[in-house]
């Protein structure tokens, strides 16, 4: 079927194809029911614009491109997706998720000329020489969330390391003294968790144990696996902190399989949750940047960047923004107040 054009409504519309592209976009300069007229009209025959062609006009496709982690495996970067795009849409833009390996996404979002490119950059093992190599030939304003991955492109990352702290004080204050940390302490965003951890473990006079540290990859398995460790050793922890979606839902699991219950049996705090609550046996408090503020500060960097390279195309990947944004102490019901059940 033959693709209506500009010029097929100012035929039947008995206009020049101007006309037609200024009812179409709204223009003052002409009289409302002659732009209701064609825009009727173009309702009627289907009629879609053609984007490269506009894009070719203005230089712009109106188009974000998205690279993110694994959105089937780790569900939170799913929910992260969808409200980004809205917020995009909000902002009058299209958005596109790449599912493919990051460096043939950088590639493709070239190719289809996208005004601006979101990239997840809280694992720095994420990447390999061929996504820098793509990174490095791209002329196009880019923004990494999470995380720091060039110092030429801008970030928004999340401090991590404070609010750990925040939540062994917390645990702290309800009398808790042996809490466990439950996650990756060696990968870069990952281990300034266990650094908080670690502070808060000093500055509040908590007992330090290595067993109740325990190192695991990053998954549901990891956090069964390491919670029924720590409920074996001769003095288990009070209360445990579990540094992601994922740990949180196997620690859960493995607290439920060992017939005890939370809050009233051991504590658990978590990381970075969605409000699914089914997947616990209580709602639980967790750590986490603000979603919605997340977001918004995510694409007004992005806009910032766009902008930028509008003014200065030659200079604006010279300068560059590395922002954070402080992640909070969402409470709810997994903590309990142990101040009159344990002396110490």
């Amino acid at each position: 079927m033959k693709r209506i054009t500009i010029k097929d409504i100012a035929r039947l519309a008995g206009v020049n194809h101007s006309t037609v592209s200024k009812a179409l976009n709204d223009s003052p300069d002409l009289n409302e029911q002659t732009k209701l007229r064609i825009k009727k009209l173009a309702e009627e025959l289907n009629y879609t614009p053609n984007n490269n062609a506009r894009s070719l006009v203005s230089n712009e496709t109106r188009t974000i491109g998205l690279i993110t982690r694994n959105i089937k495996e780790f569900s939170v970067f799913a929910n992260l997706s969808v409200l980004l795009s809205d917020e995009l849409a909000n902002q009058g833009y299209n958005s596109l998720l790449s599912l493919v390996e990051p460096h043939k996404g950088l590639k493709i979002f070239s190719q289809n000329r996208v005004d601006g490119i979101l990239i997840w950059g809280g694992d720095d093992t994420e990447y390999e020489e061929e996504f820098y190599k793509q990174l490095n030939i791209i002329d196009i304003p880019i923004v990494s969330f999470g995380g720091e991955i060039s110092p030429y492109i801008n970030s928004l990352n999340i401090d991590r390391r404070t609010v750990i702290t925040n939540a062994v004080e917390y645990l702290h204050q309800l009398g808790h003294r042996r809490v466990a940390f439950v996650g990756d302490t060696e990968e870069k965003t990952q281990k300034e968790k266990y650094q908080g951890y670690l502070d808060g473990i000093l500055k509040y006079g908590l007992e330090y144990d290595p067993e109740l540290i325990v190192n695991c990859s990053m998954d549901m398995k990891g956090g069964y696996q390491s919670c029924k460790k720590l409920l074996q050793i001769n003095n288990p922890p009070t209360a445990v902190l579990a540094m992601s979606q994922n740990l949180t839902i196997g620690v859960n699991k493995a607290i439920d399989g060992a017939g005890l219950r939370i809050p009233d049996d051991i504590s658990l705090i978590g990381y970075d949750l969605l409000p699914e609550e089914y997947y616990y046996s209580v709602p639980m408090t967790y750590a986490s940047p603000s979603t919605s503020e997340f977001v918004e500060a995510i694409i007004s960097l992005l806009l910032s960047s766009i902008k930028q390279k509008k003014e200065d195309p030659n200079n604006y990947k010279f300068k560059a923004q590395h922002l954070s944004i402080q992640a909070k102490l969402f409470l709810q019901q997994s903590c309990k107040n142990i101040n009159d059940a344990i002396k110490y």
